[in-house]
């Protein structure tokens, strides 16, 4: 003889099982929650975004423009290999390597030298260091 676990309950005589219920077919969720700001919250918040705003601006007024130039060692070394080019038919070894050093040395002088276009006022703006550095008495021709 099997036997059977029921309990009565107010002698309905059906069996207490433990099941879980059934989930609806669409989740029920509550409403998502507004969040609120007080108006001093509101007020930092947009003293922020304008501080943001202003050094963005600042920033790039501050910035110095693209001048599509190198910058200074690519142009020093541009400058160095043209001024060997450019110098050597009518200097001397030696003459070329105190011009390159006189150059190196002074800032000012080598954007200055970069500057010179026209060979006939860069070869007397040349021959002018020199002869202010001690480097020979030119008798070259220009």
């Amino acid at each position: 003889m099997s036997q059977s676990c029921y309990i009565h309950i107010s002698g309905l005589g059906e069996p207490i099982t433990h099941k879980r219920a059934c989930e609806p077919a669409t989740p029920i969720s509550a409403p998502a929650k507004r969040v609120r700001h007080s108006a001093g919250a509101d007020a930092l918040l947009n003293m922020s975004v304008s501080f943001k705003d202003f050094g963005n601006k600042l920033a790039t007024s501050l910035a110095p423009p693209s001048t599509g130039v190198p910058p200074t060692p690519c142009c020093r070394h541009d400058s160095i290999v043209a001024a060997q080019q450019l110098e050597k038919a009518w200097l001397t070894t030696c003459e070329l390597v105190a011009l390159i050093e006189f150059l190196r040395k002074d800032p000012i002088t080598f954007d200055v030298y970069s500057a010179l276009t026209e060979p006939d006022v860069r070869k007397e703006w040349v021959r002018i260091q020199l002869e202010d550095i001690g480097i020979g008495a030119f008798e070259h021709s220009l």
